[in-house]
């Protein structure tokens, strides 16, 4: 990404971490939110830099946040195939695994509001974010020529001969503290469907998920080799920059994916402390 002349400082760090597992990634998301938040809460005059994790998680897994348990679950929780884990993000169930990617942003988000010039921009910070990483998933799905709507929360693609009604291709879930924000997006490019069958989506059963791969076959958009995960993470990050509205906005990235975790959780958190 180009930089323009006048430059935030810090300057964001952006990974893409190729497949890694869930539970790592958490945790490497967790260490960088509790450095962001003791930084503010010991007043330390350190302007840490946000960092975004991009990542295709190497097994499939369910993660369920704060609105939910287990009620969105089609089947007993012991009954599920695949791992799963709670967390404190907000909403209820979802998917996560091969063929989706992830966006993980541990960043101050009041910062990025303040310094936002989106036109009719909303007052609730949390809110702006949120309508920021619906709309960068949505410009990401809408670059490859798929049309998408937004309603209850996400994103949603109509269906293709319309006689059946949307369908999911991407979720938001958040978690924050002290206006430091993790957790993030999940956008469906070439996963298996099958495991969000057994789950209940938004509070409505009757919803289906898509993909982006589902929807360019079904409008003859494209023929194979459809974009991979790591193929379509540099307009995932393009979009995600123009739909802040930062003036400024630039971002170190880091092809991450040939990296041991060990490397990766070394030089995330290294580079975490360095303006």
């Amino acid at each position: 990404m180009s930089s323009p002349a006048k430059a935030l400082q810090p300057t964001t760090r952006a990974y893409f971490c190729g497949k890694r597992g869930y539970a790592m990634m958490l945790d490497l998301q967790e260490r960088l939110f509790r450095q962001r938040i003791d930084a503010i809460l010991n007043k330390s005059s350190t302007c840490l830099p946000d960092t975004i994790l991009a990542v295709e998680h190497s097994e499939p897994v369910y993660t369920i946040g704060r609105r939910d348990t287990s009620a969105g679950l089609n089947s007993p929780q012991n009954e599920l195939p695949i791992e799963t884990f709670k967390t404190k993000r907000g909403g209820g169930i979802t998917w996560h695994g091969p063929g989706q990617l992830t966006m993980y942003p541990v960043a101050n988000i009041q910062s990025w509001w303040a310094a936002s010039t989106m036109p009719n921009k909303n007052p609730s910070p949390i809110r702006w974010y949120s309508d920021v990483l619906e709309g960068a998933m949505g410009g990401t799905v809408e670059a490859f020529g798929v049309p998408t709507e937004r309603r209850c929360v996400g994103l949603w693609v109509p269906s293709a001969g319309g006689a059946e009604s949307s369908r999911k291709v991407g979720s938001v879930g958040l978690q924050l503290s002290n206006w430091i924000s993790m957790h993030g997006v999940g956008l469906n490019v070439s996963n298996d469907l099958k495991y969000f069958d057994r789950v209940v989506m938004c509070e409505m059963p009757d919803k289906r998920a898509t993909s982006l791969h589902t929807e360019m076959i079904a409008r003859s958009i494209s023929s194979p080799p459809l974009p991979s995960v790591e193929e379509v993470w540099p307009t995932l990050l393009a979009s995600f920059a123009s739909n802040l509205h930062v003036e400024g906005f630039h971002a170190q990235e880091f092809n991450a994916s040939s990296w041991s975790d060990n490397d990766l959780i070394a030089s995330v958190l290294q580079n975490s402390k360095q303006s």
